[in-house]
């Protein structure tokens, strides 16, 4: 595929995941207004986080694999794609808890949205900053079981569900682990380049490209 090719196709899938992204929280926000306006605000930042910005790469990639393993049907691989999204939006925001960050893609994230919100409130530092960081972590938390939701509530064959989650599965299990070592191998002292690499292979390139490439080709088959 020529990179124009994939540039253009990229701005469809970014385009069609902020429709999926929409329609998925539309019902989740007014589920949650009924039980109260706090948690109503949860989902409300939780949606933002998903809108913040962000290259959409993973369900491109998801789309690029679906049809080379020779499937038809975009939209239901948009769909299924959704999942990876929302996945990327969960490990985004839990990422930000473990680096103490409170920006993302030029802007506030939940953390540090929640933390400005609470400073009337909360007037030790610490504190709030436990309290904005807890937010964070229920809409992370609500962000995986949405993943989830996405891939079983889609009509297709439930071999086809089943295999899609264990794919689902497989990502988070490397790149928890490949998150893990970029976290404690300062402590080790010196590491060897051979366990160095494990780094960007485990936590970058099996959750960016190889997984969604599989996940968009296991729909298909």
């Amino acid at each position: 595929m020529a990179q124009d090719d994939f540039f253009e196709l990229n701005a469809y899938v970014a385009r069609a995941m902020d429709k999926r992204i929409g329609a998925f929280f539309a019902s989740k926000i007014t589920a949650a207004a009924d039980i109260d306006p706090l948690f109503k605000r949860l989902l409300l930042e939780t949606e933002r986080v998903m809108r913040l910005g962000g290259k959409r790469l993973r369900p491109t990639l998801a789309l690029v694999g679906y049809r080379a393993a020779g499937g038809t049907d975009d939209e239901l691989a948009l769909d299924a794609a959704l999942a990876l999204e929302l996945l990327h939006g969960f490990m985004c925001v839990h990422d930000d808890i473990m680096d103490r960050d409170y920006m993302r893609h030029g802007g506030l994230n939940m953390s540090g949205r929640y933390s400005n919100s609470l400073r009337t409130k909360v007037k030790d530092g610490a504190e709030r900053d436990h309290l904005a960081q807890s937010m964070s972590l229920l809409g992370g938390d609500l962000l995986i079981t949405f993943v989830y939701e996405a891939i079983f509530t889609m009509d297709i064959p439930a071999e086809t569900r089943l295999a899609l989650m264990r794919q689902i599965n497989e990502t988070t299990f490397f790149t928890v682990g490949g998150q893990q070592l970029d976290v404690l191998y300062p402590l080790e002292g010196e590491v060897s380049v051979k366990r160095l690499l494990k780094i960007p292979y485990y936590k970058t390139s099996m959750y960016t490209f190889v997984n969604p490439l599989l996940f968009g080709a296991t729909l298909a088959k």
